[in-house]
C-alpha cells in the first residue's frame, strides 16, 4: 500500500477559499500587509448629525459603488455608477430611496461634492461601500469618499471620514488571513489522517499475519514426531489396502458375476 506524505503546492498554498473567491496564501499576506498600511486612514463607517457633505475621489472611466445609507426612517442600499465630475447620478439614486432613509441628497454649489440632510434631523450614516472591480487590498487606494459632518451653513462639525471599499479594510483581511490558516490546517490534518488511518490498518494487517504464521510455526515446532510417523504409517497402509482393492475390483468381468 502507497501512502501520501505531502500534498503538492498548488493544494497547499494557492487554493484558499475566501469571501472574495479563491486565493492564494502570499496572496493574502500581502493584502492584510496592504491593509495595515492603510488601516489608520481609512474608516467603516462615516456618521454625521442631520447633514454631511460627502466627495468622492474616482477614476476617469465609470465605476459601480454600492453603499448603504441610513438615516431617521431606517437604512437603504444605493447601487450607482460614479465618475469624475458627474455626481447628479449619484444624487438621484439616494434620493430614489428617500422615502426609505428619510435623507435627501443634492449636488453643492462646487458641483464636485454631494450635501446629505436627513429631513427628520436624525444622524445619517454611509457604510459599506463596494467599488467595482475592487477584491482585495491595494498598495494604492485610488477611489474612496470622504465623509464630513457639516452644519447649515455648510462649516465641518466633526472629523473627515475616508470610506472605500470594504475589502480594503483590516477586518476582511483579517478574515481571509483565518480562512488561509484554516486552509493549512485542514491540510495537515489530511496528511495525519493518510498516517494514522491507513497505514495503522495496514500495520495491524501485518501484526495480525504474523501471529497467524507465529502460531503455525509454534504447532510444527511443537508437534510429537513419533505419532506424527505412526499416523503417517496407518495413512499409507490404508492407501495400499484401497489401491489394491481397486485393482482386484477392476480385474473382474460380468461373467465373474454371473457365477
Amino acid at each position: 500500500m502507497t501512502v501520501a506524505t505531502s500534498v503538492d503546492g498548488g493544494t497547499a498554498f494557492m487554493r484558499v477559499d475566501t469571501l472574495q473567491g479563491p486565493k492564494g496564501v502570499f496572496e493574502i499576506l500581502n493584502e492584510v500587509k496592504n491593509a495595515i498600511k492603510s488601516t489608520t486612514a481609512l474608516s467603516p463607517s462615516g456618521t454625521a448629525s442631520a447633514r454631511a457633505e460627502v466627495s468622492f475621489e474616482l477614476p476617469r472611466k465609470s465605476q459601480a459603488w454600492s453603499f448603504n445609507i441610513s438615516g431617521a426612517l431606517g437604512g437603504a442600499e444605493i447601487n450607482t455608477s460614479l465618475v469624475e465630475g458627474g455626481l447628479q447620478q449619484v444624487a438621484d439614486d439616494i434620493n430614489l430611496k428617500s422615502s426609505s432613509t428619510g435623507v435627501v441628497a443634492e449636488l453643492a454649489d462646487s458641483g464636485n461634492s454631494l450635501i446629505l440632510v436627513d429631513r427628520a434631523s436624525g444622524e445619517i450614516t454611509m457604510s459599506n461601500i463596494q467599488i467595482e472591480g475592487q477584491n482585495e487590498a491595494v498598495a494604492n487606494i485610488t477611489s474612496y469618499a470622504n465623509f464630513v459632518p457639516i452644519d447649515v451653513t455648510g462649516k465641518r462639525t466633526g472629523t473627515v471620514r475616508k470610506l472605500t471599499d470594504v475589502d480594503q479594510l483590516l477586518g476582511a483581511s483579517l478574515s481571509s488571513l483565518r480562512a488561509a490558516s484554516d486552509h493549512l490546517s485542514l491540510q495537515q490534518t489530511f496528511m495525519a489522517a493518510q498516517h494514522t488511518s491507513k497505514a495503522q490498518v495496514q500495520m495491524d494487517a501485518i501484526q495480525n499475519r504474523k501471529l497467524v504464521i507465529n502460531r503455525n510455526i509454534s504447532k510444527m515446532g511443537d508437534a510429537d514426531l513419533a505419532k506424527l510417523v505412526t499416523d503417517l504409517q496407518a495413512q499409507l497402509t490404508n492407501r495400499d489396502a484401497a489401491q489394491q482393492a481397486f485393482a482386484k475390483i477392476g480385474q473382474q468381468s460380468l461373467f465373474d458375476f454371473i457365477r
